[in-house]
């Protein structure tokens, strides 16, 4: 598999104005856009393979979830790759998946739904399409049918990557807030701790990863009313 290539010059320069070089986010950025490079260089290279597009649309997406790019500029981006993807495949998951994410984005429920149920359809063993259905369904305040696809999701990363992997890590902690979104603090705290251990070991004590875990089981004892 190829490397993504580093950024150009100019690219790195205008990060270097966007992002202080302490920012604990900044490697993030510097990663999608470099996805992005990457995957416009592999549509070049071979603009019939709908997989270079969905890459390109699941960066756009990223830099928006991580607030690095505004809606109105990475969703457009997005939806275009994306349904350059389904027009070459309409049977691939990560396309239907990136299209639902698309849609929830642009708050059309029903058609969001629609594209995470095709994408399960399509690769039911898909960790991330369970995982973003179910991020979509507990947005909708749907707790007890997001909790099933998150429990798939984590098992579907423990069985490819093992219990210590950082995406191990983000599936217990996404079942750990939905806990925590139900109220069932007791069964969110030990999920939380275990997320929070992987990602001290895999990643070290200064990833904002393991800064997000401490935050977050910090808020989880504020709501159970542990302030020691």
């Amino acid at each position: 598999e190829p490397e993504i290539p580093e950024l150009h010059a100019a690219d790195e320069a205008r990060l270097s104005e966007e992002l202080p070089p302490n920012y604990p986010g900044r490697k993030y950025r510097h990663a999608f856009d470099s996805a992005i490079a990457y995957s416009r260089q592999a549509i070049e290279i071979d603009p019939n393979d709908a997989a270079n597009y969905v890459a390109l649309a699941d960066a756009h997406i990223m830099l928006w979830c991580f607030g690095f790019v505004p809606h109105e500029q990475a969703l457009p981006a997005a939806k275009e790759a994306v349904q350059q993807a389904l027009r070459l495949n309409a049977q691939l998951a990560g396309a239907h998946t990136a299209l639902g994410v698309v849609h929830m984005s642009e708050r059309n429920w029903s058609d969001a739904e629609r594209e995470f149920r095709l994408a399960l359809e399509w690769e039911p063993e898909r960790a991330q399409s369970h995982h973003w259905y179910a991020l979509f369904l507990a947005a909708m305040g749907r707790h007890a049918e997001a909790e099933p696809l998150f429990k798939q999701s984590m098992e579907i990363w423990r069985d490819a990557l093992g219990e210590q992997h950082p995406d191990f890590a983000s599936s217990l902690n996404n079942l750990a807030s939905l806990y925590q979104d139900m109220g069932r603090h007791h069964e969110a705290e030990p999920l939380f701790k275990q997320s929070m251990e992987i990602r001290r070991v895999a990643l070290g004590e200064q990833h904002p990863d393991f800064a997000a875990s401490l935050n977050n089981l910090a808020e989880l004892y504020r709501a159970m009313g542990r302030h020691d």
